[in-house]
């Protein structure tokens, strides 16, 4: 699990804590986590790039391949988004969460 630029945004602790707590095997136990950062990756890339126009979404794509810990995605976001992205991702993913 690399660092991605909104991971400060994204709590994963409760996910991850419920799949610590199972009685399952160290390695089904990784690949749930891996797959819950998958699954929330590609909704937030979902989400942005609905957001985003699309004349900007080839340097959105740039940008996290080539360096997807960047800060400087958010504010790319900011500007080219809403400035107050990083709530709205927030929001997002409390309520992706909290689908059932």
């Amino acid at each position: 699990m690399s660092i991605l630029f909104y991971d400060h945004l994204i709590n994963k602790e409760e996910v991850i804590i419920l799949i610590e707590s199972t009685d399952e095997p160290e390695n089904h136990k990784s690949r749930a986590k891996q797959l819950v950062d998958d699954i929330i990756h590609q909704e937030i890339i979902n989400f942005i790039l609905d957001k985003l126009e699309e004349p900007k979404h080839k340097t959105f794509l740039y940008l996290i391949e080539e360096r997807p810990y960047d800060p400087e995605i958010i504010i790319f976001l900011q500007e080219h988004v809403s400035p107050t992205i990083d709530r709205e991702l927030q929001e997002f993913k409390r309520d992706f969460l909290s689908e059932e």
